[in-house]
């Protein structure tokens, strides 16, 4: 997404005075808008020369509101997903409410971005402290190669089996900060039961039990 906070900040601002009652003509419409906001992140300000909106098919204040929202609109749907929308809406009611939506799911997107920016972050760091500990012993990629198709198949098997014991270790991470909001069990105890019930699930997958 190329969109500016600062962007979607005038947006924001510009939509209530943009719907907050219409002037007469579209020049008049102009000249409050520009009042009210003043110009825009690119120190543009709207033409206030009826002629000019008149040449464009604009002439009541209403109709300038709707193409300067269905603009809006469109300036903020290519933002999000690259393309520009084919629909245009004809009226100030839908186009607020379909800016509203996209807002909204513009929100949620950029949180969802950050969320999982931390996740990884909270990953990597986990899987750097068990390289810490163990260092090499989770890089087989690098690692000479051993003559042989028996050898190599055996290699991938135990690089398969280490990455799933870190999967699980990021389980019990988070396994255990679930228990203790929920549960009222010791250290001692919560430990020896996660590890108990780990135990057994590691040793089911490689087929020990």
């Amino acid at each position: 997404m190329k969109l500016k906070q600062s962007e979607l900040q005038h947006i924001k601002e510009a939509v209530p005075a943009i719907t907050h009652g219409f002037a007469a003509t579209a020049s008049e419409e102009a000249k409050k808008i520009n009042d009210q906001l003043g110009p825009d992140i690119y120190n543009m300000t709207l033409v206030t020369d009826q002629e000019h909106w008149e040449s464009m098919g604009i002439h009541t204040g209403e109709e300038l509101a709707i193409s300067l929202l269905n603009s809006t609109y469109s300036d903020l749907y290519k933002s999000i997903h690259g393309v520009r929308p084919r629909h245009r809406f004809k009226n100030v009611n839908d186009v607020t409410a379909a800016l509203n939506d996209l807002e909204e799911y513009y929100d949620e997107v950029v949180a969802q971005k950050e969320f999982d920016i931390q996740r990884q972050k909270e990953i990597d760091r986990e899987k750097a402290e068990l390289d810490a500990l163990m260092p090499g012993e989770f890089d087989f990629e690098h690692k000479p190669k051993q003559v042989g198709m028996g050898r190599g198949a055996a290699l991938r098997e135990i690089n398969d089996l280490v990455k799933e014991e870190i999967n699980l270790m990021l389980v019990e991470n988070t396994l255990r900060k679930y228990v203790r909001q929920n549960f009222y069990l010791t250290e001692t105890t919560l430990n020896k039961d996660i590890e108990d019930i780990l135990l057994e699930n590691f040793l089911n997958e490689i087929g020990v039990l």
